[in-house]
């Protein structure tokens, strides 16, 4: 794309292709020079379309996206110089981003951006792949987050209108900046946003070093904290037929903020650590049509400051199959006291909890620490528990 002489082409191109405005210009990166991060920035300064033309980029800073960016068809290799926080792509302050097909590869080193001097409390929390920060209006398609290093895959936070279609995480490796039993690492996590929506994520083997050096954790597992996705504060959240598996907990809403309003409907959730789907704060959501399988503590557990949230048609299978948690109850659906509070105002309709395995290990088919609730705010019916080491249900239909 360069005129004779070896001029730069910043030439209008007219096109209403790709979700593209009529009309306006499109730029190719490759176009405004060798040096791969400044030739990003001279493209993306035109305000133009910019294409990477499937080829593969080396940054060495952040990629900033500015206002009304439109980002396609590239991949960017994170090669930062070690330091506290590192956030490869960036929109922050800004309206109107679209990113599609792109790749991100943060890289083979664990300990990227651990730098002498991080605060070991904030690195992991600071540091991501994708940061979009007090962004409205902002639409990613087919992104996919993996490589090495501290920080979340994306990070949404403060936003609202947010669309995420295809997103992909995987296979993301961490050094501790802490102990590990308080690393922190998040495939997809919307903090304080609204009007967030995931349309079939894919978040898969989230894995700190811990494990893997020094002989790991005693117990072979992932930290808690290890999330799939999470939410802390997001309202009017839908999470559309996601696959999490291989993380330390697959669908976790907790933190110090509220999630309200959510749905998630389809999720497949599969070989999770601990819990398959957590919530401790959270208020008038739905989860439905999923199947949590495999997951170490619990498939569906909702514990503490949680109201207003039905399952309908879910299904946990095999719960504690993984034997990380053998002194542990294993629940498919669990209600339980935390933050000295109990759920309230709790529907479960038309679910399952079925241990199909030769030695059940599922504890308890359908658990409830609130029967102080029964039934004025909890409702149970249609419901169904196969193979159990103790019972099908406990807490729901026992005399009182």
């Amino acid at each position: 794309m360069k005129l004779c002489g070896g001029a730069l082409l910043a030439t209008l191109l007219m096109t209403a292709n790709a979700g593209e405005a009529a009309g306006r210009c499109r730029v190719a990166i490759q176009d405004f020079g060798a040096d791969d991060d400044a030739a990003i920035a001279r493209a993306l300064a035109t305000g133009c379309a910019v294409t990477g033309e499937d080829r593969a980029y080396r940054i060495t800073r952040p990629v900033i996206l500015p206002g009304d960016a439109t980002l396609a068809d590239a991949t960017f290799r994170q090669a930062f110089p070690s330091g506290a926080i590192i956030r490869a792509i960036v929109a922050e302050n800004v309206a109107n981003i679209a990113m599609t097909n792109i790749r991100l590869d943060r890289g083979r080193d664990p300990s990227q951006g651990l730098a002498p001097g991080a605060d070991p409390s904030r690195t992991h929390l600071d540091s991501a792949g994708i940061l979009l920060s007090h962004v409205e209006n902002a639409t990613l398609t087919d992104i996919e987050v993996f490589g090495d290093g501290v920080g979340t895959g994306i990070k949404i936070v403060e936003a609202a209108h947010v669309r995420l279609i295809r997103p992909h995480v995987h296979d993301m490796r961490w050094a501790s900046a802490v102990q590990p039993e308080n690393e922190i690492m998040v495939g997809i996590w919307a903090l304080a946003s609204r009007d967030v929506t995931l349309d079939s994520p894919r978040v898969h083997d989230l894995t700190p070093t811990a494990i893997e050096a020094h002989g790991g954790r005693a117990d072979g597992r992932r930290n808690n904290m290890t999330d799939g996705i999470n939410s802390s504060g997001a309202q009017d959240l839908t999470i559309l037929n996601a696959e999490i598996s291989n993380v330390g907990e697959g669908l976790d809403f907790s933190g110090k903020h509220t999630t309200r309003n959510f749905t998630i409907d389809g999720a497949a959730l599969r070989d999770i650590d601990s819990f398959c789907f957590k919530s401790t704060h959270a208020e008038g959501g739905v989860v439905r049509r999923s199947r949590a399988e495999r997951c170490g503590l619990g498939g569906f557990v909702l514990a503490g400051r949680v109201r207003n949230v039905a399952f309908i048609d879910d299904e946990a299978r095999d719960i504690g199959a993984n034997g990380l948690w053998p002194a542990n109850k294993h629940t498919g659906f669990s209600l339980e006291y935390a933050y000295e509070s109990l759920p309230t105002e709790i529907s479960i309709s038309g679910c399952r909890s079925i241990d199909a395995q030769q030695t059940p290990t599922t504890t308890v088919g359908f658990f409830n620490e609130a029967r102080a609730e029964l039934p004025q705010t909890i409702r149970f019916d249609g419901n169904v528990a196969q193979g159990f080491v103790r019972a099908a249900t406990r807490g729901f239909d026992e005399p009182r």
